[in-house]
């Protein structure tokens, strides 16, 4: 959950909160919420809800930002990967001025379209 703590950390500074006022608002540590950041520590998944209820995020959109291609594992010939969806969420989450959730589903949807049933890419 390496992935979990960096993606919180840029939510929170978005925010423009400190470790100290999120740490507070969700009852740890700011010692602790900078262990989760840097990766050394794991959340319980009570304190993972917690934390994205703080900084108004659905848990579900940061576990999928979470993914890594380690994760994801090897793909050959034109399997489905999810990177592109999750770099059309980040580059939505950060390109605009304001958080847009109805523009980030639009974008999921559309690169969807874009996928066979059997997982693999249609030519575009």
């Amino acid at each position: 959950m390496i992935l979990f703590g960096k993606i919180i950390k840029l939510f929170r500074k978005n925010l423009y909160l400190t470790q100290v006022e999120l740490a507070e608002r969700c009852g740890i540590t700011p010692e602790y919420l900078s262990k989760i950041e840097n990766g050394a520590k794991t959340p319980s998944m009570e304190l993972m809800k917690d934390i994205c209820q703080v900084i108004d995020i659905p848990l579900p959109l940061v576990l999928l930002l979470s993914i890594d291609d380690d994760q994801l594992g090897k793909v050959s010939g034109n399997g489905f990967v999810l990177k592109p969806i999750v770099e059309t969420i980040l580059t939505k989450l950060f390109s605009e001025k304001q958080f847009d959730i109805t523009a980030i589903e639009k974008s999921i949807e559309h690169l969807k379209s874009n996928i066979k049933p059997s997982g693999k890419k249609l030519a575009v």
